[in-house]
Protein backbone atom coordinates (compact mmCIF):
# COMPACT_ATOMS: atom_id res chain seq x y z
CA UNK A 1 0.00 0.00 0.00
CA UNK A 2 1.01 3.51 -1.14
CA UNK A 3 1.79 6.14 2.17
CA UNK A 4 2.14 9.73 2.27
CA UNK A 5 5.40 11.22 3.15
CA UNK A 6 5.21 14.62 3.46
CA UNK A 7 3.76 12.81 11.26
CA UNK A 8 -5.64 13.49 24.75
CA UNK A 9 -8.64 14.82 23.15
CA UNK A 10 -10.53 13.42 20.80
CA UNK A 11 -12.48 16.52 19.59
CA UNK A 12 -10.69 19.52 18.83
CA UNK A 13 -13.22 22.67 19.17
CA UNK A 14 -13.74 24.82 15.67
CA UNK A 15 -11.26 27.60 16.22
CA UNK A 16 -12.69 30.81 16.12
CA UNK A 17 -10.58 32.91 14.01
CA UNK A 18 -10.38 30.10 10.88
CA UNK A 19 -12.52 31.34 7.89
CA UNK A 20 -14.28 28.73 5.74
CA UNK A 21 -14.22 29.96 2.06
CA UNK A 22 -16.34 28.12 -0.63
CA UNK A 23 -16.15 28.25 -4.55
CA UNK A 24 -18.15 27.46 -6.04
CA UNK A 25 -19.99 24.79 -3.85
CA UNK A 26 -22.05 24.83 -0.87
CA UNK A 27 -24.78 23.00 0.98
CA UNK A 28 -23.38 19.24 2.13
CA UNK A 29 -20.00 20.69 0.43
CA UNK A 30 -19.91 23.11 2.93
CA UNK A 31 -20.87 21.35 6.18
CA UNK A 32 -18.08 18.38 5.29
CA UNK A 33 -15.72 21.56 5.59
CA UNK A 34 -16.79 22.24 8.84
CA UNK A 35 -16.71 18.66 10.06
CA UNK A 36 -13.48 18.59 9.06
CA UNK A 37 -12.15 21.54 10.50
CA UNK A 38 -13.28 20.53 14.12
CA UNK A 39 -10.80 18.10 13.83
CA UNK A 40 -7.64 19.77 13.46
CA UNK A 41 -6.30 22.69 16.40
CA UNK A 42 -5.14 24.78 13.60
CA UNK A 43 -3.96 28.12 13.71
CA UNK A 44 -6.51 31.34 13.50
CA UNK A 45 -4.24 33.16 10.75
CA UNK A 46 -4.96 30.13 8.09
CA UNK A 47 -8.42 29.60 6.12
CA UNK A 48 -9.34 26.65 4.15
CA UNK A 49 -10.35 27.57 0.72
CA UNK A 50 -11.81 25.81 -2.73
CA UNK A 51 -8.11 25.71 -4.71
CA UNK A 52 -8.54 26.26 -9.19
CA UNK A 53 -7.39 22.23 -9.59
CA UNK A 54 -6.67 20.74 -6.67
CA UNK A 55 -9.65 20.92 -4.02
CA UNK A 56 -9.80 22.05 -1.09
CA UNK A 57 -6.39 23.66 0.30
CA UNK A 58 -5.35 26.01 3.00
CA UNK A 59 -3.86 29.05 3.14
CA UNK A 60 -2.50 32.21 5.21
CA UNK A 61 -4.99 34.98 6.34
CA UNK A 62 -1.54 36.87 6.52
CA UNK A 63 1.78 36.81 6.80
CA UNK A 64 3.09 34.26 8.57
CA UNK A 65 7.07 33.40 9.66
CA UNK A 66 8.81 29.86 9.61
CA UNK A 67 8.56 28.05 12.78
CA UNK A 68 4.90 29.06 13.08
CA UNK A 69 2.60 26.11 13.75
CA UNK A 70 -0.30 25.64 11.01
CA UNK A 71 -2.13 23.56 12.85
CA UNK A 72 -1.97 20.08 15.18
CA UNK A 73 -4.27 16.35 15.17
CA UNK A 74 -4.52 12.92 16.48
CA UNK A 75 -5.34 10.49 14.28
CA UNK A 76 -8.38 8.79 13.55
CA UNK A 77 -6.87 5.72 13.05
CA UNK A 78 -3.22 4.50 13.33
CA UNK A 79 -0.67 1.35 14.05
CA UNK A 80 2.91 0.63 14.57
CA UNK A 81 4.83 -0.42 11.54
CA UNK A 82 6.02 -3.66 11.73
CA UNK A 83 10.10 -3.47 12.28
CA UNK A 84 8.92 -1.07 15.46
CA UNK A 85 6.31 -3.07 16.88
CA UNK A 86 8.63 -3.98 20.08
CA UNK A 87 9.90 -1.14 20.41
CA UNK A 88 7.10 1.94 20.42
CA UNK A 89 3.70 1.46 22.86
CA UNK A 90 0.54 1.15 20.44
CA UNK A 91 -1.34 3.78 21.98
CA UNK A 92 1.23 6.65 22.56
CA UNK A 93 3.43 5.95 19.97
CA UNK A 94 6.12 6.99 22.14
CA UNK A 95 9.56 4.44 22.63
CA UNK A 96 9.71 3.29 25.71
CA UNK A 97 11.99 0.80 27.29
CA UNK A 98 9.59 -1.46 28.48
CA UNK A 99 6.11 -2.96 27.18
CA UNK A 100 3.51 -5.57 27.80
CA UNK A 101 2.13 -8.05 24.79
CA UNK A 102 -1.75 -7.82 24.99
CA UNK A 103 -2.21 -11.05 26.93
CA UNK A 104 -4.25 -12.35 24.49
CA UNK A 105 -2.94 -11.55 20.65
CA UNK A 106 0.47 -11.63 21.89
CA UNK A 107 1.63 -9.58 19.16
CA UNK A 108 0.02 -5.50 20.39
CA UNK A 109 2.26 -4.27 22.96
CA UNK A 110 1.47 -1.32 25.41
CA UNK A 111 3.91 0.74 27.69
CA UNK A 112 1.11 0.81 30.89
CA UNK A 113 -2.53 -0.15 31.19
CA UNK A 114 -3.92 3.72 30.95
CA UNK A 115 -2.60 3.19 27.00
CA UNK A 116 -4.21 -0.36 26.71
CA UNK A 117 -7.60 1.00 27.78
CA UNK A 118 -7.34 3.50 25.48
CA UNK A 119 -6.49 1.97 22.34
CA UNK A 120 -9.38 -0.56 23.60
CA UNK A 121 -11.49 1.04 21.25
CA UNK A 122 -9.89 -0.25 18.28
CA UNK A 123 -7.85 -3.10 19.44
CA UNK A 124 -11.00 -5.41 20.81
CA UNK A 125 -11.79 -6.12 17.52
CA UNK A 126 -8.20 -5.88 15.71
CA UNK A 127 -7.26 -8.36 18.30
CA UNK A 128 -10.06 -11.29 17.03
CA UNK A 129 -8.61 -10.70 13.74
CA UNK A 130 -5.02 -11.24 15.12
CA UNK A 131 -5.47 -14.61 17.04
CA UNK A 132 -7.48 -15.66 13.63
CA UNK A 133 -4.46 -15.39 11.30
CA UNK A 134 -1.79 -17.36 13.70
CA UNK A 135 1.84 -16.06 14.18
CA UNK A 136 2.04 -14.72 11.08
CA UNK A 137 2.32 -10.51 12.14
CA UNK A 138 0.19 -9.26 9.67
CA UNK A 139 1.40 -5.66 7.78
CA UNK A 140 0.79 -2.30 8.78
CA UNK A 141 -1.27 -1.66 5.39
CA UNK A 142 -4.04 -4.31 6.42
CA UNK A 143 -3.72 -3.67 10.06
CA UNK A 144 -4.57 0.15 9.79
CA UNK A 145 -7.11 -0.77 6.74
CA UNK A 146 -8.83 -3.40 9.77
CA UNK A 147 -9.13 -1.05 11.56
CA UNK A 148 -11.13 1.59 9.89
CA UNK A 149 -13.21 -0.97 8.32
CA UNK A 150 -13.46 -1.71 12.05
CA UNK A 151 -14.45 1.95 13.16
CA UNK A 152 -17.40 2.52 10.54
CA UNK A 153 -18.92 -0.91 11.16
CA UNK A 154 -19.22 0.12 14.55
CA UNK A 155 -20.37 3.42 13.48
CA UNK A 156 -17.95 5.40 15.71
CA UNK A 157 -16.97 8.65 16.12
CA UNK A 158 -16.30 10.70 12.96
CA UNK A 159 -16.48 8.01 10.27
CA UNK A 160 -18.69 11.43 8.56
CA UNK A 161 -15.38 12.95 8.23
CA UNK A 162 -13.41 10.30 7.11
CA UNK A 163 -16.34 9.49 4.40
CA UNK A 164 -15.66 13.37 2.91
CA UNK A 165 -11.96 13.00 2.16
CA UNK A 166 -11.22 12.41 -1.27
CA UNK A 167 -10.31 9.09 -2.79
CA UNK A 168 -10.32 9.40 -6.43
CA UNK A 169 -11.80 5.50 -6.49
CA UNK A 170 -12.97 6.16 -10.09
CA UNK A 171 -8.88 6.32 -10.94
CA UNK A 172 -7.35 3.87 -8.81
CA UNK A 173 -9.94 1.54 -10.27
CA UNK A 174 -8.74 1.98 -13.61
CA UNK A 175 -5.11 1.96 -12.63
CA UNK A 176 -4.94 -0.44 -9.89
CA UNK A 177 -7.86 -2.50 -10.20
CA UNK A 178 -5.43 -5.54 -9.30
CA UNK A 179 -3.75 -4.49 -6.32
CA UNK A 180 -7.37 -3.23 -4.76
CA UNK A 181 -9.04 -6.83 -5.12
CA UNK A 182 -5.96 -8.16 -3.30
CA UNK A 183 -6.37 -5.82 -0.78
CA UNK A 184 -10.25 -6.51 -0.71
CA UNK A 185 -8.93 -10.02 -0.41
CA UNK A 186 -6.43 -10.18 2.17
CA UNK A 187 -8.75 -7.67 4.24
CA UNK A 188 -11.92 -9.82 4.17
CA UNK A 189 -9.12 -12.63 5.34
CA UNK A 190 -8.23 -10.32 8.22
CA UNK A 191 -11.74 -9.08 9.17
CA UNK A 192 -12.29 -12.50 11.10
CA UNK A 193 -15.14 -11.00 13.23
CA UNK A 194 -18.60 -10.99 11.44
CA UNK A 195 -18.66 -6.78 9.93
CA UNK A 196 -21.59 -4.82 8.32
CA UNK A 197 -18.65 -3.39 5.69
CA UNK A 198 -19.34 -4.98 2.62
CA UNK A 199 -16.99 -5.33 -0.13
CA UNK A 200 -18.16 -2.04 -1.79
CA UNK A 201 -17.53 -0.21 1.05
CA UNK A 202 -14.03 -2.10 1.89
CA UNK A 203 -13.28 -0.63 -2.13
CA UNK A 204 -14.05 2.72 -1.00
CA UNK A 205 -12.39 2.53 2.22
CA UNK A 206 -8.92 0.73 0.48
CA UNK A 207 -9.56 4.14 -2.01
CA UNK A 208 -9.76 6.50 0.65
CA UNK A 209 -6.83 5.12 2.70
CA UNK A 210 -4.44 5.24 -0.20
CA UNK A 211 -4.48 8.80 -0.46
CA UNK A 212 -4.95 10.12 2.88
CA UNK A 213 -2.14 8.02 5.42
CA UNK A 214 0.64 9.97 6.65
CA UNK A 215 3.78 8.01 7.98
CA UNK A 216 4.24 8.65 11.44
CA UNK A 217 8.16 9.37 12.29
CA UNK A 218 9.97 9.99 15.48
CA UNK A 219 11.67 13.40 15.80
CA UNK A 220 14.72 11.73 13.93
CA UNK A 221 12.17 10.84 11.48
CA UNK A 222 12.37 7.25 11.10
CA UNK A 223 9.15 5.78 10.32
CA UNK A 224 7.38 4.80 13.44
CA UNK A 225 4.23 3.75 11.69
CA UNK A 226 1.16 5.13 9.91
CA UNK A 227 -2.10 7.13 10.61
CA UNK A 228 -5.20 8.55 9.15
CA UNK A 229 -5.60 12.29 10.39
CA UNK A 230 -8.75 13.82 8.61
CA UNK A 231 -8.30 17.50 9.07
CA UNK A 232 -4.58 18.22 8.23
CA UNK A 233 -5.38 16.37 4.89
CA UNK A 234 -6.70 19.11 3.69
CA UNK A 235 -2.81 20.48 3.26
CA UNK A 236 -2.08 19.70 -0.22
CA UNK A 237 1.49 18.85 -1.78
CA UNK A 238 4.43 20.53 -3.47
CA UNK A 239 7.93 19.29 -4.35
CA UNK A 240 8.86 22.27 -3.08
CA UNK A 241 7.01 23.07 0.33
CA UNK A 242 6.47 25.70 3.01
CA UNK A 243 5.43 23.26 5.58
CA UNK A 244 6.69 19.99 6.94
CA UNK A 245 5.37 17.45 9.47
CA UNK A 246 6.73 16.66 12.43
CA UNK A 247 5.29 14.39 15.71
CA UNK A 248 4.97 14.24 19.23
CA UNK A 249 4.14 10.43 19.84
CA UNK A 250 1.22 10.03 17.26
CA UNK A 251 -0.01 13.77 17.70
CA UNK A 252 0.76 15.28 14.33
CA UNK A 253 2.09 19.19 13.93
CA UNK A 254 2.34 21.18 10.89
CA UNK A 255 5.00 23.69 11.21
CA UNK A 256 5.94 26.36 8.53
CA UNK A 257 9.52 26.46 7.03
CA UNK A 258 9.78 29.51 5.01
CA UNK A 259 8.07 32.46 5.80
CA UNK A 260 4.62 33.18 3.95
CA UNK A 261 2.21 36.09 2.68
CA UNK A 262 -1.33 36.60 3.06
CA UNK A 263 -3.06 34.03 0.56
CA UNK A 264 -0.19 32.05 0.01
CA UNK A 265 -0.91 28.16 0.25
CA UNK A 266 0.20 25.98 2.73
CA UNK A 267 1.69 23.07 1.15
CA UNK A 268 3.76 19.92 2.16
CA UNK A 269 5.27 17.27 0.20
CA UNK A 270 3.44 13.79 0.26
CA UNK A 271 7.00 12.00 -0.29
CA UNK A 272 10.69 12.27 0.24
CA UNK A 273 10.97 15.20 -2.07
CA UNK A 274 15.18 14.61 -3.19
CA UNK A 275 14.00 12.25 -5.61
CA UNK A 276 14.44 13.00 -9.73
CA UNK A 277 11.61 14.02 -11.60
CA UNK A 278 10.54 11.11 -13.07
CA UNK A 279 10.21 8.83 -9.91
CA UNK A 280 8.71 11.93 -8.05
CA UNK A 281 6.05 11.86 -11.09
CA UNK A 282 5.32 8.70 -10.88
CA UNK A 283 5.16 7.85 -7.44
CA UNK A 284 2.40 10.86 -7.20
CA UNK A 285 0.50 9.97 -10.20
CA UNK A 286 0.44 6.01 -9.09
CA UNK A 287 -0.67 7.16 -5.28
CA UNK A 288 -2.44 10.48 -5.51
CA UNK A 289 -3.82 9.97 -8.93
CA UNK A 290 -2.39 13.92 -10.05
CA UNK A 291 0.94 15.10 -11.78
CA UNK A 292 2.01 17.82 -9.81
CA UNK A 293 3.38 20.97 -11.48
CA UNK A 294 4.87 22.90 -8.52
CA UNK A 295 7.75 24.98 -9.68
CA UNK A 296 10.55 22.60 -8.60
CA UNK A 297 8.95 19.94 -11.26
CA UNK A 298 8.49 22.60 -13.92
CA UNK A 299 12.22 23.71 -13.42
CA UNK A 300 14.12 22.19 -16.04
CA UNK A 301 17.29 24.99 -16.15
CA UNK A 302 20.82 22.63 -16.59
CA UNK A 303 21.17 23.98 -12.58
CA UNK A 304 17.79 23.05 -11.48
CA UNK A 305 17.65 20.30 -8.53
CA UNK A 306 15.90 17.77 -11.60
CA UNK A 307 18.98 18.28 -13.94
CA UNK A 308 21.54 17.92 -11.41
CA UNK A 309 19.49 14.98 -9.57
CA UNK A 310 20.89 12.72 -12.97
CA UNK A 311 23.59 14.60 -13.79
CA UNK A 312 26.48 11.96 -14.99
CA UNK A 313 30.06 12.69 -15.59
CA UNK A 314 32.18 12.73 -19.05
CA UNK A 315 34.38 9.58 -18.95
CA UNK A 316 37.35 11.52 -20.56
CA UNK A 317 39.69 11.12 -17.20
CA UNK A 318 41.08 14.93 -17.87
CA UNK A 319 37.52 16.41 -17.68
CA UNK A 320 34.78 14.75 -15.71
CA UNK A 321 32.40 17.53 -15.96
CA UNK A 322 28.86 16.59 -14.64
CA UNK A 323 26.32 16.63 -17.65
CA UNK A 324 22.39 16.39 -16.69
CA UNK A 325 21.64 12.51 -18.48
CA UNK A 326 19.31 13.60 -20.23
CA UNK A 327 21.17 16.22 -22.43
CA UNK A 328 23.83 14.08 -22.87
CA UNK A 329 21.78 10.50 -24.10
CA UNK A 330 21.02 13.55 -26.67
CA UNK A 331 23.92 14.93 -28.31
CA UNK A 332 26.60 12.00 -26.94
CA UNK A 333 28.82 14.83 -26.70
CA UNK A 334 30.41 16.37 -23.13
CA UNK A 335 29.23 20.01 -23.17
CA UNK A 336 32.68 21.15 -21.77
CA UNK A 337 35.46 19.21 -23.49
CA UNK A 338 33.48 17.77 -26.91
CA UNK A 339 34.35 14.02 -25.85
CA UNK A 340 31.73 11.88 -28.12
CA UNK A 341 30.40 8.63 -26.32
CA UNK A 342 28.32 6.21 -28.15
CA UNK A 343 25.66 4.00 -26.53
CA UNK A 344 27.45 1.31 -24.90
CA UNK A 345 28.32 4.19 -22.37
CA UNK A 346 25.50 4.26 -21.31
CA UNK A 347 24.37 0.59 -21.27
CA UNK A 348 26.78 -0.04 -18.59
CA UNK A 349 25.73 3.71 -17.06
CA UNK A 350 21.67 1.77 -16.35
CA UNK A 351 23.83 -1.26 -15.31
CA UNK A 352 25.81 0.79 -12.77
CA UNK A 353 22.69 2.23 -11.32
CA UNK A 354 20.47 -1.25 -11.32
CA UNK A 355 23.48 -2.08 -9.20
CA UNK A 356 22.92 0.73 -7.25
CA UNK A 357 19.43 0.02 -6.54
CA UNK A 358 19.50 -3.35 -6.02
CA UNK A 359 22.06 -2.66 -3.25
CA UNK A 360 20.55 0.01 -1.91
CA UNK A 361 17.34 -1.53 -1.41
CA UNK A 362 18.79 -4.60 0.64
CA UNK A 363 19.28 -1.55 3.66
CA UNK A 364 22.78 -0.95 4.69
CA UNK A 365 22.19 -3.28 7.68
CA UNK A 366 22.01 -6.16 4.96
CA UNK A 367 24.12 -4.76 2.05
CA UNK A 368 28.07 -5.63 2.40
CA UNK A 369 30.00 -2.56 3.58
CA UNK A 370 32.46 -3.55 0.72
CA UNK A 371 30.19 -3.26 -1.72
CA UNK A 372 28.91 -0.33 -0.83
CA UNK A 373 32.55 1.15 -1.46
CA UNK A 374 32.69 -0.23 -4.49
CA UNK A 375 29.94 1.54 -5.26
CA UNK A 376 31.31 4.61 -3.61
CA UNK A 377 34.47 4.79 -5.40
CA UNK A 378 33.00 4.19 -9.14
CA UNK A 379 30.41 6.71 -8.44
CA UNK A 380 32.40 9.39 -7.61
CA UNK A 381 33.95 8.38 -11.45
CA UNK A 382 30.25 8.16 -12.91
CA UNK A 383 28.05 10.25 -11.18
CA UNK A 384 27.49 13.89 -10.66
CA UNK A 385 27.92 14.82 -6.37
CA UNK A 386 24.51 15.60 -6.49
CA UNK A 387 23.13 12.79 -8.19
CA UNK A 388 20.33 11.04 -5.86
CA UNK A 389 22.09 7.35 -6.46
CA UNK A 390 25.24 8.58 -5.76
CA UNK A 391 23.74 10.20 -2.57
CA UNK A 392 21.91 7.26 -1.57
CA UNK A 393 25.01 5.43 -1.72
CA UNK A 394 26.62 7.72 0.83
CA UNK A 395 23.71 7.56 2.91
CA UNK A 396 24.05 4.00 3.53
CA UNK A 397 27.56 4.14 3.99
CA UNK A 398 27.36 6.58 6.55
CA UNK A 399 24.86 4.29 8.64
CA UNK A 400 26.88 1.16 8.05
CA UNK A 401 30.35 2.78 9.29
CA UNK A 402 28.45 3.72 12.42
CA UNK A 403 26.30 1.05 12.67
CA UNK A 404 30.00 -0.96 12.78
CA UNK A 405 31.37 1.92 14.79
CA UNK A 406 33.88 2.62 12.08
CA UNK A 407 33.24 6.18 12.92
CA UNK A 408 36.26 8.07 11.37
CA UNK A 409 34.86 6.46 8.06
CA UNK A 410 31.55 7.62 8.83
CA UNK A 411 32.39 11.39 9.50
CA UNK A 412 33.57 11.56 5.99
CA UNK A 413 30.95 10.19 4.03
CA UNK A 414 28.77 12.81 6.33
CA UNK A 415 30.32 15.76 5.63
CA UNK A 416 30.06 15.01 1.64
CA UNK A 417 26.25 14.80 2.13
CA UNK A 418 25.91 18.16 3.93
CA UNK A 419 26.12 20.16 0.41
CA UNK A 420 23.73 17.98 -1.15
CA UNK A 421 21.00 18.02 1.25
CA UNK A 422 20.56 21.74 1.37
CA UNK A 423 20.86 22.35 -2.41
CA UNK A 424 18.35 19.84 -2.63
CA UNK A 425 15.51 19.70 0.27
CA UNK A 426 13.81 23.27 0.66
CA UNK A 427 15.26 25.70 3.40
CA UNK A 428 14.93 24.23 6.55
CA UNK A 429 13.45 20.81 5.78
CA UNK A 430 13.94 18.17 8.72
CA UNK A 431 15.82 15.74 7.14
CA UNK A 432 18.66 18.20 6.81
CA UNK A 433 17.96 19.39 10.64
CA UNK A 434 18.68 15.32 11.98
CA UNK A 435 21.20 15.38 9.39
CA UNK A 436 23.26 18.13 10.90
CA UNK A 437 22.83 16.83 13.99
CA UNK A 438 24.33 13.62 13.07
CA UNK A 439 27.06 15.54 11.72
CA UNK A 440 27.95 17.05 15.17
CA UNK A 441 27.25 14.06 17.12
CA UNK A 442 30.16 11.92 15.00
CA UNK A 443 32.53 15.54 15.29
CA UNK A 444 32.14 15.46 18.62
CA UNK A 445 32.81 11.82 19.56
CA UNK A 446 35.74 12.04 17.36
CA UNK A 447 36.97 15.27 19.69
CA UNK A 448 36.47 18.01 16.88
CA UNK A 449 34.37 20.04 18.98
CA UNK A 450 34.86 23.44 17.35
CA UNK A 451 33.55 21.50 14.26
CA UNK A 452 30.56 19.60 15.78
CA UNK A 453 29.45 23.01 17.65
CA UNK A 454 29.15 24.75 14.27
CA UNK A 455 27.41 21.54 13.10
CA UNK A 456 24.90 21.08 16.26
CA UNK A 457 24.88 24.71 15.67
CA UNK A 458 23.42 24.68 12.24
CA UNK A 459 21.06 21.84 13.62
CA UNK A 460 19.47 23.57 16.08
CA UNK A 461 18.77 26.37 13.51
CA UNK A 462 16.56 24.32 11.48
CA UNK A 463 14.91 22.03 14.23
CA UNK A 464 13.75 24.62 15.83
CA UNK A 465 11.46 25.61 12.86
CA UNK A 466 10.89 22.22 11.68
CA UNK A 467 10.21 20.45 14.72
CA UNK A 468 9.37 23.72 17.56
CA UNK A 469 11.30 24.89 20.28
CA UNK A 470 10.15 22.53 22.54
CA UNK A 471 11.46 19.47 20.73
CA UNK A 472 13.63 17.15 22.35
CA UNK A 473 15.74 17.02 19.97
CA UNK A 474 16.89 21.02 20.71
CA UNK A 475 17.38 19.91 24.57
CA UNK A 476 19.94 17.15 23.56
CA UNK A 477 21.57 19.93 21.40
CA UNK A 478 21.92 22.23 24.12
CA UNK A 479 23.04 19.39 25.95
CA UNK A 480 25.99 19.03 23.71
CA UNK A 481 26.85 22.12 23.15
CA UNK A 482 26.89 22.96 27.00
CA UNK A 483 29.36 19.86 27.35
Amino acid sequence: MAIRICHSHRYQLLSPGLAIIIRPRTGTYAADLIKMLKLASYNDDVEIFQTVDKGRGLRCKKDLAAGTIVGKEQPFCHVISQDMMSSYCHSCVLRQPKLYKCSKCKVIMYCCKSCQAADWPWHKYECKSIIHLGPNIVPESIRLLGRVAYTISQGQYQVDQFNSLMSNRDLLEKTRINSIMDGVALLKQYLSVKSAVNENEIIDIISRVTCNTFTICNSEMQTVGIGIYLGLSLVNHSCSPNCSAAFDGKKMQIHMIARAEAGDELLISYIDPMQELRSRQHQLETQYCFKCICEKCMDNGESSCNSVMTSIRCPKQTCKLPTPLDSFRISKLCPACGYLVDESFFLELDKFCNRIDEIITLGYEKANLKDLKRLFTEGKQRLGKFHVLYIRVLENLMDACINSQHFTEALEYAKRLEEPYYKLYPDNYPTTGIHLMKLGKLECYLGNFQQAVNSLGKAKDILRISHGQGCSLIDEINQMISI
